[in-house]
């Protein structure tokens, strides 16, 4: 492996966030919070789409994200990156 490539390598790696992904921060509020079928119930997102997404097999639909952000009190903000 040459000097430029190994550069590449590691320039191409994923960086690890400060803070949580929304979709981290939502599993966490399924797992932790209410029974999801009370989630299901009152945010009328499906509970087999809870479920897929809970286990990882599935990501959701940004407006059920929306949903279930606003039933777990989840707000996000933006922030500006320097020089971009």
């Amino acid at each position: 492996m040459t000097r430029n490539a190994a550069s590449v390598i590691i320039s191409t790696m994923p960086r690890k966030r400060k803070n949580p992904s929304m979709t981290e921060l939502l599993r966490k509020a399924l797992a932790e919070g209410e029974s999801l079928n009370s989630v299901a119930n009152t945010t009328k997102v499906q509970k087999a789409s809870l479920i897929r997404f809970l286990r990882g097999g599935q990501s959701l639909r940004l407006d059920k994200a929306d949903v279930l952000a606003e039933h777990f009190g989840i707000e996000s903000r933006r922030t500006w990156r320097k020089g971009g």
